[in-house]
C-alpha cells in the first residue's frame, strides 16, 4: 500500500469524484503488473492517491463515487497548414490581400513568435519538430520581406 520510492509501480492520471461531490484530480498508484480496475477490486480499503499539486493523500475507496480515467491526447502530426504551401505571401501570414502594413506586421510578430526556434533553446527539441520550427519561421519571414519590398516598391511610384 504504501509506495517505496525505488518501486516500479505506475501512476495513473485520473479525476476522482466523491460521494461529497468534491473532484480530485491527479494520479493513481498502481502496482507493477497490475491494472486500475484490480487496483479498484482489491481488498485494500484506500487508494494511493498523488493530488494534482504532488500531495500524498490516501482515499477511501467507499468514499470515492465515480473514477474517470484521464487519456492522453496524441500529438498532432507536425504538417504544414495548406497556407503554408501556397506561395502567396498574404496567405502564408492568414491575411488577405488588401490588410494595412500594420496589421501584416502584427499578423508577422504573432507566427514569428510562435515558429521562432530560439524559444526552445533551453529544451532538446527532436530534430524533426527543430526543422519544422525554422522552415516554418523562414516561411513567415520571407513572406513579410516580400510584402514588405512591395509596399515599399508602391510607396516610391
Amino acid at each position: 500500500m504504501f509506495q517505496n520510492e525505488s518501486s516500479n509501480d505506475q501512476k495513473i492520471l485520473v479525476e476522482l469524484v466523491l460521494l461529497d461531490g468534491r473532484r480530485l484530480k491527479g494520479k493513481v498508484t498502481v502496482p507493477y503488473g497490475s491494472v486500475l480496475v484490480k487496483q479498484l477490486n482489491g481488498t485494500n480499503k484506500f487508494l494511493e492517491f498523488e493530488d494534482i499539486d504532488g500531495t500524498q493523500k490516501f482515499v477511501a475507496k467507499d468514499a470515492v463515487a465515480e473514477l474517470v480515467e484521464a487519456r492522453v491526447r496524441k500529438t498532432p502530426k507536425l504538417e504544414p497548414s495548406k497556407a503554408m504551401e501556397s506561395d502567396n505571401p498574404y496567405a502564408v501570414l492568414g491575411v488577405p490581400p488588401d490588410t494595412s502594413h500594420n496589421k501584416v506586421r502584427a499578423a508577422y510578430a504573432r507566427l514569428a513568435k510562435l515558429y521562432h526556434p530560439d524559444q526552445f533553446n533551453s529544451v532538446t527539441l527532436p530534430p524533426e519538430v527543430h526543422g519544422y520550427m525554422t522552415a516554418m519561421f523562414e516561411r513567415i519571414s520571407s513572406a513579410y520581406t516580400e510584402l514588405k519590398a512591395r509596399e515599399m516598391a508602391g510607396a516610391a511610384e
